[in-house]
């Protein structure tokens, strides 16, 4: 498979949050597959001593969520950061045709910046070109001008601000806009 979706459970907004969750999906849009999965707990603290930073508002943001998903952040089987991002690099270049990996998340301004900036910051490049960065939003925004609604075609399951959870759910998102718009008007290969 060649498509792959990352989800991040973050503390701050900006490009340097601290990460505390890890999500990849790979999954193929055109056969309508999800492959295999990745999800791995950080640990808060090794992230903010690699450079993470904490926003205020997310903090009481998460604070407000309900408790399995506030466990989630706080869980003691976290693993330090280094370790995180190296086990999504060999998850990314086992999952997909590398170098041509194309990766997904829900907004290119969240999550692929921010597990970017934290591979910077502890010296790791990321196994994918910039220029094979998908948005789901954008896909989403041309569903709906064609007159479908995703957020009621493809139904939820799980615990939502669970990485894993919302990076199968966006995968799914993505297959079913894909399957519905694009593959009808695809050709088939000559024979």
């Amino acid at each position: 498979m060649q498509h792959i979706m990352i989800d991040l459970e973050t503390m701050g907004k900006s490009p340097a949050a601290a990460i505390v969750a890890i999500a990849a999906v790979s999954f193929d849009p055109e056969e309508g597959v999800i492959g295999k999965q990745f999800y791995q707990r950080v640990n808060l603290k090794s992230s903010v001593e690699h450079g993470g930073t904490l926003d205020a508002d997310t903090v009481k943001w998460w604070m407000r969520q309900p408790a399995e998903a506030r466990s989630e952040v706080i869980s003691d089987d976290a693993v330090d950061i280094k370790r995180a991002i190296g086990e999504l690099g060999c998850f990314i270049l086992r999952n997909s045709q590398h170098p041509d990996a194309i990766l997904w998340a829900r907004g290119t301004d969240f999550d692929i910046p921010i597990i970017t900036s934290a591979m910077e910051r502890i010296g790791i490049t990321p196994t994918w070109k910039f220029w094979n960065v998908r948005d789901v939003r954008t896909l989403e925004h041309a569903a709906i001008a064609a007159g479908m609604d995703p957020r009621t075609a493809v139904t939820f399951e799980g615990q939502k601000h669970h990485a894993l959870n919302d990076a199968i759910h966006q995968a799914k998102t993505v297959i079913h806009i894909w399957q519905t718009l694009i593959k009808p008007h695809q050709q088939e290969p000559q024979l």
